[in-house]
């Protein structure tokens, strides 16, 4: 995995970036033995590199001494591409959906198989709903995450499946579930924590699909709002949050420069 090519090299940090090059898209945790098998190397090149990575917090070890990949890659990255690139280009759909709708939206991904809060964009209107960035939820139980679950391919539900121990009595209503979601493109669902409460969020894949987010407005329905006007039908609300996810991802799409073409 090292570039043979380089002008300098580091052995030891080339070990360590191998090792998280080889194990950042794996779905199940890895023995030692593995890890070296996957990188090509000897255990005994690895032993203490990967000792260092654990006790820096990039490797997490399971009970049976496997290891995977932590979210301290991903907390770092939050501060520089693609993470905060995400946000940067998020900010202005957001405040365009909250603007319209007077509603509340908040943007996450998955990390470390839980559901984590970016960012939140409070709405103009009377009772506002938030979600606090930096927050953790369940992603099973959650409608962002849901969507998020849903966006996997065959391969990577089953692992999430098996590391968080999903019992076949839940496994499959949430098969199902997923199902519906990839259908319709879309999650809508009352709140699993609060009455009357209402939960709708859809993807925002970016950067060519290798980034996923979710986009999610969690709202209110009563009888009326202020002075008699109703308040946004969730059609309207689906339309807004399809539009401000798409704001998110075309901001990630190469501009195309537009050339006269070259007489001669």
């Amino acid at each position: 995995m090292a570039n043979d090519n380089s002008v300098t090299k580091v052995p030891a940090l080339e070990r360590g970036l191998d090792v998280l090059e080889s194990m950042h898209t794996q779905e199940s945790a890895l023995t030692l033995t593995a890890i070296a098998r996957r990188c090509g190397r000897s255990v005994s090149e690895l032993q203490r590199v990967i000792a260092c990575l654990h006790n820096r917090g990039y490797l997490l070890r399971d009970v049976t001494g496997a290891y995977r990949v932590s979210s301290k890659i991903f907390r770092m990255g939050q501060a520089c591409s693609p993470f905060q690139d995400l946000l940067v280009h998020a900010w202005a759909p957001m405040r365009q959906f909250a603007g319209q709708t007077g509603q509340s939206v908040h943007i996450s991904v998955l990390s470390e198989d839980q559901l984590l809060i970016l960012a939140n964009v409070s709405g103009s209107g009377y009772l506002q709903l938030g979600v606090a960035a930096g927050s953790t939820h369940d992603p099973i139980m959650s409608a962002s995450g849901r969507v998020l679950l849903a966006s996997m391919d065959g391969k990577e539900l089953v692992g999430f499946l098996k590391r968080n121990k999903v019992s076949a009595q839940r496994a499959g209503p949430l098969q199902l579930r997923l199902g519906l979601i990839r259908r319709r493109g879309y999650e809508l669902v009352p709140s699993h924590l609060y009455r009357g409460l209402f939960d709708l969020a859809l993807c925002a894949p970016a950067q060519e699909g290798l980034l996923v987010a979710a986009v999610a407005c969690s709202y209110l329905r009563p009888r009326q709002g202020l002075q008699g006007q109703q308040m946004p039908a969730p059609s309207r609300l689906l339309r807004k949050l399809r539009q401000c996810a798409g704001g998110i991802s075309a901001a990630f799409e190469p501009q195309t420069i537009a050339c006269e073409e070259e007489t001669r």
